[in-house]
C-alpha cells in the first residue's frame, strides 16, 4: 500500500514536471533483481540491453532523480517468471527466430540477386562486347591471311585461265586449218554409189572402167589417163559397191560432178559425192537428216562447202562450222516440256 502510495506521488509529480514512466518502464525497474540468480540466468540478461543495470543491480538514468525512480522489492511478490525473463526465454526466441526467417530470407536472396545483378550483368556485357571485337579482329586478321595467300593464287589462276583460253583458240584454229588442208586434199576425187559388182571373184572388177561408164552416162568422155587411181570402198552388198576416183585434173572431176543429176533415172540408182572429210561428212549427214524431216527444202557440197536452203526460193546459207547445224538442229528439236495433244 505503501508502495502504491509512493507510485502515486512519483506519478503526480512527473505529471507536475511534464515527464511520465510508461507502464513498460515501471514493469521494467519494478522487476526484483535477486543475487542468487544462476550463471544461466545473468548469461540470459546479457542478452538484453538492460543487463548491466541487473547485472549491477543499477537504475537506469532516465534523467530523474530518485525521487521519481519507484521502489523496487528485492524478492519477487507472487513466485511468477519475470518480464525479463520471459520475454528472453529460448523458446520464445525460437518461435520469434523462425517467424522472421522466411521473410528475412527472401530480403537476403532478393539482395544478393540484385548485387550478383548489379554486379554480373556489366561483367557480362563487357565480356561479350569482348568477345564480339575480338571475332571481329580475327575474322578481320584471317581475312587479311586469306587474301594475302590467295591473291597471288587467283592471279596465277588467272592467267592460266587466259593461256588456256587461248590454247582452246588456237587448238581450234589447228584442228579447222588441219580439216581444211584434208579436204582440199580430196578436192580431186569422187564417190560413186551403187556401182553394180559381177559375180564371182571381185578383185577381177574394174574399177576404172566402172568410173568409164558412169561418166559416159553423164555426157562426159573420160579416159584411163585422166583416172589417177580408184578402189573399192568397203565390201559389196546387194551385188552393189562404193567407188572412189581421184582425177589427175581438177577439171575433169567438175565436169563429172556438175553433171551427177543426169545418174537420178538410172536403173542401179547411182549417185555422185563428194569426198569429205569425217567431220564434213556427220555435218551432212545431219543436214540430210533436217531436209527428210522438211525442216529445210535442201543440202548440198560444192568443193567441200557444204550448203542449204530453208525454202525453195530462200538465199543459200553457207555452213562455216558445227555451230551452225547445232543451231539450226535446236530451231526445230521438239520441247520436251510440250506435251503434243495427241498423246
Amino acid at each position: 500500500m505503501a508502495n502504491h502510495d509512493q507510485q502515486s506521488r512519483v506519478s503526480a509529480s512527473n505529471d507536475d514536471k511534464g515527464l511520465r514512466i510508461t507502464p513498460d518502464q515501471a514493469l521494467v525497474f519494478t522487476t526484483p533483481v535477486s543475487d542468487s540468480y544462476s550463471s544461466k540466468d545473468k548469461r540470459k540478461q546479457m542478452s538484453s540491453p538492460l543487463s548491466p543495470y541487473l547485472m549491477e543491480n543499477k537504475r537506469p538514468d532516465f534523467g530523474l532523480t530518485d525521487s521519481h525512480v519507484p521502489i523496487c522489492d528485492n524478492k519477487q511478490s507472487s513466485g511468477t517468471p519475470s518480464m525479463v525473463e520471459s520475454m528472453f526465454s529460448p523458446e520464445l526466441m525460437q518461435d520469434f527466430a523462425q517467424m522472421l526467417a522466411p521473410t528475412i530470407a527472401t530480403m537476403v536472396a532478393t539482395s544478393i540477386e540484385q548485387s550478383l545483378s548489379q554486379s554480373i550483368q556489366p561483367l557480362i556485357h563487357s565480356a561479350v562486347n569482348a568477345a564480339i571485337r575480338d571475332n571481329t579482329q580475327l575474322d578481320t586478321v584471317i581475312s587479311e591471311q586469306v587474301n594475302a595467300k590467295v591473291a597471288p593464287l587467283v592471279d596465277i589462276i588467272q592467267t592460266q585461265s587466259s593461256e588456256l583460253q587461248n590454247l582452246k583458240t588456237e587448238l581450234g584454229d589447228l584442228r579447222t586449218a588441219l580439216e581444211e588442208q584434208q579436204q582440199y586434199s580430196r578436192r580431186t576425187a569422187l564417190k560413186f554409189h551403187n556401182v553394180p559388182v559381177p559375180r564371182g571373184d571381185i578383185s577381177a572388177f574394174d574399177t576404172h572402167q566402172a568410173v568409164i561408164d558412169i561418166a559416159r552416162i553423164i555426157d562426159v568422155n573420160i579416159s584411163r589417163n585422166d583416172l589417177s587411181r580408184t578402189h573399192i570402198l568397203g565390201g559389196v552388198r546387194n551385188g552393189k559397191t562404193t567407188v572412189i576416183a581421184r582425177f589427175v585434173r581438177y577439171s575433169d572431176r567438175y565436169n563429172v560432178f556438175k553433171n551427177k543429176k543426169l545418174c537420178k533415172n538410172q536403173a542401179d540408182n547411182i549417185f555422185i559425192t563428194e569426198s569429205l572429210t569425217k567431220h564434213r561428212s556427220s555435218l551432212v549427214g545431219r543436214l540430210n537428216k533436217l531436209r527428210k524431216d522438211k525442216h529445210i527444202y535442201s543440202m548440198w557440197t560444192m568443193d567441200g562447202r557444204i550448203f542449204y536452203k530453208v525454202s525453195e526460193f530462200s538465199q543459200k546459207v553457207l555452213i562455216k562450222s558445227e555451230s551452225c547445224v547445232t543451231a539450226l538442229e535446236s530451231q526445230y528439236r521438239p520441247n520436251p516440256n510440250v506435251v503434243s495433244a495427241t498423246q
